[in-house]
């Protein structure tokens, strides 16, 4: 029921790939206002939750597939101006956000859209100063650095679904969530280790944590590669898992060219399934209370006096 204004429209440039964002954007307010439509029917409010979810999903991969477009015309220079703004805003909202990361996307936008304008007013971006302005401007240029046609016709951007998933793909999917799973193990141990201070009594145990976590997240690798990938979902599962495993080669710009051409394939890849590499979650109403609401709650009683005193009695006027 909320699918209506999906696009099939096959188009690789910056510009078209905007034209389906805005779909994808208002298609995501009319489901956000149906909210009272289907209050108190539980099955419809699960369906209007799958629906956002899925839609949040189509837009952060239009917006990752925008990034990496190069801008030939004025409408694709249009679209990634968007996409920077986005861009700016998380590098300015976000007390999270990894800067390097996020300025290096800055930077890739602002060049690919520099180049339409160069082409479209005739003054280079040279005679302006790009030499020293922009020093990464030639490595822009690169083909490595800004791959082409990320998203072809009849490519999905969203997952299919469950019923024309196949065996192959459930079961790279069931990977995948087992490489994440045993990922967020080591963390958590190393974090423990490194950063919490655990007891000495119990570093032999978070070590036996690591190094299970590495052998399983090696097996789940492995099984994955064994798998056939049939569809363009079943290679972008497969990229992603190995995006994560060379993470660096996003937060270093000072990679060498071959880094640079296997990121841009990792890239393709992801984009022509319509998964991102980090999906950004939003802030819970669960987190927010036990990051923030808890503690500080916590504090606040510790430092107000006992109100639980115990009754005043009051003597009757007629006993004394």
């Amino acid at each position: 029921m909320y699918h209506e204004a999906r696009s099939r429209n096959g188009s690789t440039s910056p510009g078209d790939l905007g034209r389906m964002l805005g779909e994808a954007v208002r298609l995501h307010r009319r489901i956000d206002e149906a909210s009272s439509e289907v209050k108190g029917d539980r099955d419809k409010e699960m369906e209007r939750e799958r629906a956002m979810e899925l839609v949040s999903r189509r837009i952060e991969a239009l917006q990752e597939a925008i990034s990496h477009g190069r801008a030939r015309t004025l409408s694709d220079a249009l679209a990634q101006t968007v996409i920077a703004y986005g861009i700016a805003s998380r590098i300015d909202e976000d007390p999270d956000v990894n800067l390097k990361q996020a300025c290096a996307e800055l930077h890739r936008v602002l060049f690919s859209i520099a180049s339409a304008l160069e082409a479209h007013t005739g003054l280079t971006v040279k005679a302006l100063g790009a030499d020293y302005i922009m020093p990464a401007w030639a490595d822009y240029l690169a083909p490595w650095y800004a791959p082409d046609g990320i998203v072809k016709l009849g490519l999905p951007f969203d997952p299919p679904p469950v019923a024309e998933v196949s065996t192959f793909t459930a079961e790279l999917i069931r990977l995948e969530r087992e490489y994440l799973d045993w990922l967020g193990v080591y963390d958590r141990a190393c974090d423990l280790k490194e950063n919490r201070g655990a007891p000495a009594t119990l570093l032999p145990g978070l070590e036996s944590a690591t190094k299970h976590a590495v052998r399983k997240q090696r097996e789940a690798m492995r099984f994955m590669s064994a798998i056939p990938g049939n569809t363009a979902l079943d290679l972008g599962l497969k990229a992603r898992v190995i995006a994560r495993e060379v993470a660096e080669w996003w937060d270093d710009e000072d990679i060498g060219a071959g880094e640079r051409a296997c990121r841009a394939l990792l890239d393709e890849l992801m984009a022509r399934a319509g998964l991102v590499r980090v999906p950004r979650e939003d802030i819970t109403p669960k987190h927010a209370e036990s990051e923030w609401i808890a503690p500080a709650a916590a504090a606040v009683a510790q430092r107000e006096p006992a109100r639980q005193a115990a009754p005043v009695k009051h003597s009757h006027p007629a006993a004394a």
